[in-house]
């Protein structure tokens, strides 16, 4: 069954103040800082698409939400800078935008990875503090045919501060990388998409924070 709004907010705190329009953009901030991205306000009619989402996140005002956002920048939750290309201002989390939000979700850092590409493709990275989570998930997606590759992945051990220092939560002193090469073109090969959703253990951003707790893969915590 698809993610409904109740299901959506069954996961939070209620530490923070915030009603559930106003973590919905938390989420969104979060899952752009975990992607390394500065991003605009998510406005009412792109939020579902944007945030993948079955149902419609918020139904602020624009204007209402802009000021809000300029709110909390002034409280240090946001930074705020002019895209160069267009002239508009662009967001990203600070650390105490990031640990308002951790307050909220309680993400459990130690299923954390972050899943990219090399330029140009041909290479995928899955990095992960955990080195079991990192490893299981690139045997999941081979498994149930998410990518492409009769390769063996190659390991590297990370040390120093991962991710880097504009992440707005705690970095980890080591972390594990896989690497794997990979095709370009997955060819006629169909993803088991409800296996590889079943067989995950870890996330990367809110939405599979959330539906690892919904499926009971990721307990909420106790204390």
């Amino acid at each position: 069954m698809p993610m409904t709004r109740t299901d959506y907010f069954r996961f939070r705190t209620h530490t923070s103040g915030l009603t559930d329009d106003e973590l919905i953009h938390f989420d969104w901030f979060a899952k752009m800082a975990m992607y390394d991205c500065w991003s605009r306000p998510l406005l009412a009619e792109d939020a579902a698409i944007h945030m993948n989402l079955p149902f419609q996140p918020h139904t602020m005002a624009d204007s209402e939400l802009r000021a809000r956002i300029e709110h909390w920048h002034h409280d240090g939750l946001f930074y705020r800078k002019l895209d160069e290309d267009d002239g508009r201002l662009t967001y990203y989390l600070t650390p105490a935008g990031g640990a308002l939000w951790a307050a909220e979700r309680l993400p459990v850092w130690d299923c954390y990875y972050i899943w990219e590409s090399a330029t140009g493709g041909g290479w995928l990275f899955i990095t992960a503090s955990n080195r079991k989570i990192a490893s299981q998930h690139l045997r999941s997606a081979i498994r149930c045919r998410y990518i492409n590759s009769y390769k063996h992945p190659r390991t590297y051990r990370l040390n120093g501060c991962w991710p880097d220092e504009d992440f707005p939560w705690p970095r980890f002193k080591r972390a594990w990388q896989l690497r794997i090469r990979v095709k370009r073109d997955n060819g006629q090969l169909a993803t088991y998409w409800e296996q590889f959703e079943k067989e995950r253990t870890g996330w990367s951003d809110p939405e599979e924070l959330i539906s690892l707790r919904l499926s009971g893969a990721l307990p909420w915590p106790t204390s």
